[in-house]
């Protein structure tokens, strides 16, 4: 059998039942299809990954989201050491479901990440000790991982990159935030257009109603103004 390079192929005997062989990427490997039978291959080679950030209740009751990427994750330590990855194989296919493996470490990362983070407020996360607080919810989720190397056969690694208020959260801080610059802009406007008003009225003797009135009729015979030299560069 050829043993691609960078993956294990990992065989189930068939007598006796339920033990589990390795042939490791070293080329042309021989078996004996009287006694194994090839299980599954298994990919020894580093899978870094970005998954979606980890909700994070934290001490004082606020809910943040943790964002982080595994910059470190496969079976064993292959080239580096291949008993390990022997054996880490072996856990691997025969603890867990190997293909549901990503699945399987998220789920108990989601609890590593909350013990992690408890003992902290969100201000302990987002204020200026920030980078310090990261860090130290880093070491303390890899060294949990270390749980899922000695029992499956997985070696993960976490890198922490940053922590916030939910998406959905900051969407809506950011349109209320919008919504109240437009608002203060429109009331520039008005304040604008009200000591313009007054300036009129002092100027002419015009009561406010008078110049608001004159004002809109000066606007309707611009607009039609406009209108009629639009009509006539059309012609």
């Amino acid at each position: 059998m050829e043993v691609e390079p960078g993956k294990a192929v990992a065989l189930r005997s068939i007598w006796p039942i339920d033990n589990v062989g390795v042939l490791m990427p070293t080329g042309t490997r021989f078996f004996s299809p009287l006694f194994w039978k090839r299980f599954t291959d298994v990919d020894l080679q580093n899978q870094p990954f970005d998954p979606e950030p980890a909700s994070v209740i934290m001490q004082d009751g606020v809910e943040l989201e943790f964002d982080y990427v595994f910059d470190t994750f496969c079976v064993g330590d292959w080239p580096n050491d291949r008993a390990a990855t022997e054996e880490a194989v072996v856990k691997a296919v025969s603890r867990i479901d190997y293909g549901k493996r990503k699945e399987l470490v998220l789920t108990r990362l989601a609890h590593y990440i909350q013990a992690a983070v408890a003992g902290f407020t969100s201000v302990d996360a987002t204020g200026n000790g920030k980078v310090n607080f990261l860090q130290q919810v880093e070491n303390s989720i890899n060294t949990a991982l270390q749980h899922e190397w000695r029992e499956w056969g997985i070696r993960a690694h976490v890198e922490s990159e940053d922590i916030n208020r939910p998406a959905a959260l900051r969407a809506a801080s950011e349109a209320e935030a919008a919504a109240g610059a437009r608002a203060q802009a429109l009331r520039k406007i008005a304040e604008g257009q009200a000591d313009a008003f007054k300036k009129i009225g002092d100027v002419t003797g015009a009561t406010p109603d008078e110049v608001v009135k004159w004002m809109s009729i000066q606007g309707a015979a611009e607009a039609l103004k406009g209108a009629l030299e639009a009509m006539r560069k059309g012609k």
